[in-house]
């Protein structure tokens, strides 16, 4: 299957804006090359690119998933699929998505307004809601640009270790269906929102706050004017950047 084949979806910027912007409840995650690294038994390292770590169990959470997306159509949960994924495993996604009734919306959206035009339309609608924001410690210098109401941290490797933990600290802000949960905690995001789906808005931000934050976690972010002369996350240390 092509990626367009696979990305049926109606879900983009102008559609997330609006929803948060009318005060509807929704949730959407993204699965990127670590995710699908981690279901995958076919991979060249045991970690993706922030040191978290693939674990079996995690593996498996993912996978369940995706498997039960279908049973979601009516819920305002959508799932996306980055392209660098689709690309280093097309065939082992799509062999998923035939058998499981997947379908995906086109999730790098966010990555190319962030680089583009940056996150201000982004950060005026998030000032307008209740935000809890579940994110590696860096991040909270994001109360510079959104004011979250609360800030969740998670460790910056092994995230999944500490999911239960996390997911108690998560789950008394699901009970008021206006709050926006903000998620940048590796791939353990995926399994969080769908433990919590459809009890309030719950966004997969992933790693676009970071070069806001002073933290260049991802290429792009080198590019783009808020990365500039950033601390560069340990994998680029690593790689001589």
């Amino acid at each position: 299957m092509t990626y367009n084949e696979l990305t049926t979806v109606d879900f983009g910027y102008q559609k997330l804006l609006q929803l948060l912007q009318d005060g509807e409840k929704f949730d959407f995650s993204r699965y990127g090359d670590g995710e699908f690294s981690c279901i995958d038994n076919r991979r060249n390292r045991p970690m993706n690119s922030d040191f978290h770590r693939y674990f079996p169990s995690l593996a498996e959470a993912l996978l369940k998933v995706l498997k039960e997306s279908n049973l979601k159509d009516s819920m305002n949960y959508f799932i996306g699929l980055q392209t660098l994924a689709y690309r280093q495993k097309s065939e082992f996604i799509s062999n998923l998505a035939k058998e499981y009734d997947i379908r995906f919306f086109k999730s790098n959206f966010i990555h190319t307004v962030n680089m583009k035009r940056g996150l201000q339309e982004y950060w005026d609608v998030l000032n307008t809601r209740k935000v809890i924001v579940v994110g590696a410690s860096h991040l909270r210098a994001v109360n510079k640009y959104f004011k979250y109401d609360k800030f969740i941290e998670v460790p910056l490797q092994d995230a999944w270790l500490a999911k239960d933990k996390i997911a108690e600290q998560i789950e008394p802000f699901t009970h008021d269906e206006d709050n926006v949960i903000s998620y940048s905690c590796g791939m353990m995001k995926c399994v969080l929102i769908d433990q919590f789906k459809g009890l309030c808005t719950q966004l997969d931000n992933g790693s676009i706050f970071d070069p806001w934050c002073g933290m260049n976690t991802r290429s792009y972010h080198f590019e783009m004017d808020a990365g500039k002369g950033n601390q560069p996350s340990e994998y680029f240390k690593l790689k001589g950047k």
